[in-house]
């Protein structure tokens, strides 16, 4: 899967990774995946879906603006939509540099959402050192006043 993120995926489960849901099924021998980033598996939810007619690899595509994309192997036994159909990825990177661009931010690396005068401050110009996993996941930024701010995020494994 390409393009799972914060956003777009379930981190309240393990905060330490990102989790999708699945449901497949079938109509008149074609095969449906639908992914979500919530147990409801609703279609507010739904982050990428494809279809094959029969069985095989199906290529999904994002859904609700979601970024994801990937392909997904199959071999169909049952329709099935059950809350505990999970895809749990877990971030490679252990360590990440970011680098604040123009303009200052605020942010916090332990998942609270930052606002303009509530968070850890950084300069432009600062670069700032996320160490684990955990961090890299958590991490959430916003601009220091009115001027869109930019980062440069280089990850490690």
């Amino acid at each position: 899967m390409r393009g799972v993120d914060l956003l777009n995926s379930d981190i309240r489960r393990n905060p330490n990774s990102l989790t999708l849901y699945w449901k497949l099924v079938d109509a008149a021998g074609t095969r449906t995946v639908s992914l979500y980033n919530s147990q409801a598996m609703d279609a507010a939810s739904k982050v990428a879906e494809g279809s094959k007619a029969g069985n095989g690899t199906i290529t999904v595509s994002a859904e609700n603006a979601s970024g994801i994309t990937g392909t997904i192997d199959v071999t169909y036994t049952e329709d099935s939509n059950k809350a505990e159909n999970q895809i749990v990825i877990v971030p490679r990177a252990v360590y990440a540099k970011v680098t604040i661009d123009a303009q200052p931010i605020r942010y916090w690396n332990d998942g609270t959402a930052p606002t303009d005068t509530d968070g850890l401050y950084a300069a432009a110009g600062s670069v700032l050192e996320l160490r684990s996993s955990e961090e890299i996941i958590n991490f959430k930024m916003i601009r220091q006043g009115g001027t869109d701010a930019n980062a440069t995020v280089v990850y490690y494994e």
